[in-house]
């Protein structure tokens, strides 16, 4: 007999799609510099915790591991914006070298790139 599986907590939110494009989509540092008309859609968005174990990087394409980073506990983080920001300052600089030592434990990348969060839904 299969185990029930636990009930997950959902959120409701809107996501930006790219929608349709006049020619190859493109985009610039700045919102008029692109060809991409983005199109809201109403998602739910799962705390997938619970069952973080189900997932594989090689499988999925993603995976759910804790981490209690130090850098985060740092109080400055919230005004240093870390996830938000490409500034460069001690809280960041710290935060981005804490997380791209992180992932190449689990990953075994020999190398890591840094770039800001994504704006909109893509399939890069």
């Amino acid at each position: 007999m299969p185990s029930a599986q636990p009930t997950l907590f959902s959120i409701e939110t809107t996501l930006n799609y790219a929608g349709p494009t006049e020619g190859p989509p493109f985009f610039g540092l700045e919102a008029y510099e692109s060809n991409i008309a983005f199109e809201p859609h109403q998602v739910s968005i799962y705390d997938a915790r619970p069952i973080q174990d189900q997932f594989s990087l090689d499988r999925e394409g993603f995976t759910l591991v804790k981490h209690a980073s130090v850098a985060a506990a740092d109080p400055r983080i919230r005004t240093a914006n870390v996830t938000h920001e490409m500034d460069r300052n001690e809280v960041n600089d710290a935060y981005h070298h804490e997380v791209g030592e992180f992932l190449r434990g689990l990953t075994g990348a020999r190398k890591r790139t840094w770039a800001p969060p994504a704006g909109f839904v893509h399939l890069d």
